[in-house]
């Protein structure tokens, strides 16, 4: 992908549980990404990509998982 220009690698809905955690935090979904989204990120530096990640500005993401309504500062 870097040899054809790209330079982001953005993670739209759906990287996150299904629940915030005991301290009101998004998780990711240990499922999709056993190594955490740092451990993607990481990698994603390493290659040479800058990294992203969407929530919504609402109180649920378009498929209904946790988003950032209230939560902003912390999110």
């Amino acid at each position: 992908l870097r040899d054809l220009g790209y330079v982001f690698v953005n993670l739209d809905d759906c990287w996150m549980a299904r629940n915030r955690s005991a301290e009101g935090g998004l998780v990711e979904d240990p499922v999709k990404f056993p190594s955490g989204i740092k451990g993607l990120g990481d990698y994603l530096h390493a290659l040479g990509f800058k990294f992203g990640i969407y929530s919504s500005a609402g109180s649920a993401t378009c498929e209904g998982f946790p988003a950032s309504l209230g939560m902003e500062g912390r999110d």
